[in-house]
């Protein structure tokens, strides 16, 4: 990452480990905010079953979404405000912003967070592929999903 080359080359040698873990710190509030997102939407589901099936009461059920949204609104607001802080040193070493621009909308936002944990992950487990590939990897699980017999599976 060419942010974490500046630094280094950049900052007082005691400086660097601050400023580089910054860097991870804002990095890391992103997989914070996908895993926000992914918790809460799979909680939707879950908790829309509970409700469904008489597990729990509709009060009880709007408690959980109205919390699990709060976490979630909450992991956004730290990673929108992890983007402005590594724009900001990208300016410092007039570099590239890495992020949207301050004050992009939260959507967008939010696209390029995803966007980014995917790559990561990709990236992470060998693929290298554009985090869009994936909507090929699912029809190819579901066609070889298709295949299997219940009788296969005793």
């Amino acid at each position: 990452m060419e942010l974490i080359g500046q630094i280094v080359k950049n900052e007082k040698p005691e400086d660097v480990e601050f400023f580089v873990n910054y860097v991870v710190d804002s990095l890391n509030s992103f997989t914070g905010y996908f895993n926000a997102v992914c918790d809460n939407t799979n909680g939707m589901h879950i908790n829309k079953l509970l409700r469904d099936g008489g597990r729990i009461s509709q009060e009880e059920f709007e408690w959980r979404i109205t919390e699990s949204d709060k976490r979630r609104r909450s992991a956004h607001n730290v990673a929108i405000d992890a983007c402005n802080g590594l724009n900001r040193l990208c300016d410092k070493y007039g570099i590239e912003h890495f992020c949207p621009e301050e004050g992009s909308p939260r959507e967008e936002i939010a696209e390029f967070i995803g966007s980014y944990v995917m790559e990561v992950y990709n990236e992470g487990i060998g693929k290298g592929k554009d985090p869009r590939d994936f909507g090929e990897l699912i029809e190819s699980t579901d066609r070889g999903l298709s295949n299997i017999k219940l009788q296969d599976l005793d």
